[in-house]
């Protein structure tokens, strides 16, 4: 039986050279294939195709009515539309495709009508990718764990060719946002049996969240995971500008960071006023007792909308106004002390009336101590004329304890006249307050 069956295949392509002649086709160049041919070796989800050539030798047309790859792993590819006649000295191409199954022998039987011709070839295992010396299997993944956005990490991987014969890496690429490799190798590479080589995938996120990516060996992917959080943001610090300001005044603030801010961010500016109650203390835009700020990555200063400072009214009464700022886990606290002064009078106007003088001022009294007023009017020749003393206490109090305007004031005077007005030419007005004293000389006006 062994006999009668080798001799059967050796009939094989005796018959087939009778009428057909093979050859395969590398590089343009052909070369007769008689009663086999070997394919190679190729790694498992790579394919290999080969070109093949029928050639008629003979002096009359030969009809092909039979081609085929029977076989695991191997097929035709732009096979002729059978039955075709192939002339006389003409030939007729076509591909065998090998795309193995396993790892291990593959073998087929090229059948040209009654003829055949024996093709091998041997399916490699793909080259094994290791982390920490231990194999991974494909679809599996690389865990780059948690680290901060802005910072990196890198996982060093070993590509192993655990077959008897070379393999070839044609494929070899990393994707992903923030991954980047493969460093230290490039495909297409071969691997001789048992040879490693090392490479690195890095991971840079710029941005909080989970992550993910892919690893592609030949027709094998394995994925990258990662979580990235924010890092930490740095303390502010309160800066004030004048850093002694008084009551009355529009006062600039700005929050200056530690460092360069690795990662951008949201905070909060609280403004406390600890004393009587004063509206007039606050911010002016967003007007106010709070504003968020951001702050941006790689920026030593916090912003205020677009502007790097906000500006605040320290109000019209004497007290302690607490800053806070609020960013991250940090927190910084700046405060002012608002002492007591002198009346303050913003404005003031006199004017002469028939038969009579009226006397206006508008300022504000931090203290809210204010009480005794003296009206001097005097002459061209600032002789005085008349001083003329009244006891206000009683009234600011009433205003300071019901009027919620802080330590504002708006003092209005009328003085009865006998006698001709127009020799009064300006009135000394003089507000006394628990601090001191304050003086204004007012023209008179008709």
């Amino acid at each position: 039986m062994t006999a009668r069956l080798a001799a059967a295949l050796l009939l094989a392509p005796c018959s087939l050279l009778a009428q057909l002649e093979l050859y395969v086709v590398q590089g343009g160049a052909e070369s007769r294939v008689i009663d086999n041919y070997s394919i190679g070796a190729v790694a498992i989800g790579d394919s290999v195709d080969t070109a093949f050539r029928l050639r008629n030798p003979g002096t009359s047309a030969v009809e092909l009515d039979t081609l085929s790859a029977a076989g695991a792993g191997f097929s035709l590819v732009n096979a002729p539309h059978l039955p075709v006649s192939v002339s006389a000295g003409a030939p007729l191409d076509f591909t065998v495709r090998f795309q193995p199954v396993a790892a291990g022998g593959h073998s087929a039987y090229l059948q040209v009508n009654g003829g055949s011709v024996l093709l091998l070839a041997t399916g490699l295992a793909p080259p094994a990718v290791l982390l920490d010396n231990v194999a991974l299997a494909p679809g599996s993944a690389v865990d780059f764990g948690s680290i901060q956005s802005g910072s990196s990490a890198s996982r060093t991987l070993v590509l192993k060719n655990q077959n008897t014969d070379p393999v070839l890496v044609s494929q070899l690429a990393v994707g992903g946002t923030g991954f980047r490799g493969p460093i230290g190798i490039s495909a297409p590479l071969t691997l001789a049996s048992q040879q490693s080589v090392e490479f690195d995938v890095v991971w840079e996120p710029q941005a909080a969240g989970a992550a993910e990516g892919l690893l592609t060996v030949n027709h094998a992917t394995y994925r990258l995971l990662g979580t990235a959080t924010e890092p930490p943001l740095p303390k502010p610090q309160i800066v004030i500008e004048p850093q002694a300001p008084s009551s009355g005044q529009q006062v600039r603030l700005s929050i200056r960071l530690a460092e360069p801010s690795p990662a951008s961010g949201s905070g909060e500016l609280r403004m406390e006023f600890v004393g009587p109650s004063d509206p007039g203390a606050g911010f002016l835009a967003p007007p106010g007792l709070s504003a968020t700020f951001t702050v941006q990555r790689g920026e030593d200063m916090a912003r205020f909308g677009a502007s790097t400072e906000i500006t605040f009214q320290t109000g019209t009464t004497a007290g302690t106004i607490i800053f806070t700022a609020l960013l991250g886990a940090h927190t910084d606290q700046a405060s002012l002390q608002l002492a007591a002064m002198p009346v303050m009078i913003d404005s003031a106007s006199a004017v002469r009336g028939t038969g009579s003088l009226e006397v206006t001022v508008n300022g504000f009294d931090n203290s809210r101590t204010a009480g005794p007023l003296v009206f001097t009017f005097l002459d061209r020749s600032d002789q005085v004329l008349v001083p003329i003393r009244v006891d206000g206490a009683a009234a600011f109090a009433q205003h300071f304890q019901t009027a919620n305007a802080g330590g504002l004031f708006a003092l209005r005077a009328v003085f009865p006249v006998t006698g001709n007005a127009s020799v009064v030419d300006s009135v000394d007005v003089e507000l006394v307050n628990a601090v001191g004293t304050v003086r204004r000389n007012v023209k008179m006006t008709e």
